[in-house]
């Protein structure tokens, strides 16, 4: 799950981030566009953007048929990358397919590594 840390004191920034947490300040005159960005991009509640581990995009979906077509279509490594992760189930808890993704996350780590270490093949 994602956690985003909220203070007025921008010293608890760096902790946060080193934490592996996202950090918003209270009063900044952007809370509001980089509160939209963290639900985009951490809490799945946009595209699913397919990165490779160096951060760069390969491809996106934006529904559930074309998120199974673009698994079929992208390196292992970014499936490797999410998954390990738990991405795939995050997006798809946020659209409320809570049984599929409760399925999914106990494999994630297990079958998604298996495409790491084809990938690396």
């Amino acid at each position: 799950m994602p956690i985003v840390l909220q203070s007025s004191r921008t010293k608890f920034k760096a902790r946060a981030q080193a934490e592996g947490f996202s950090f918003l300040r209270k009063r900044s005159p952007t809370l509001l566009r980089e509160l939209r960005r963290l639900l985009t991009e951490k809490f799945g509640f946009g595209d699913f953007v397919f990165r490779m581990p160096d951060g760069s995009e390969v491809a996106r979906a934006a529904d559930l048929s074309t998120l199974e077509a673009r698994v079929r279509s992208v390196p292992g490594e970014s499936i490797a990358f999410h998954g390990q992760r738990n991405h795939f189930s995050h997006w798809l808890m946020a659209r409320t397919e809570f049984a599929l993704a409760q399925k999914l996350r106990p494999a994630e780590f297990l079958i998604f590594r298996a495409a790491k270490t084809c990938a690396a093949t």
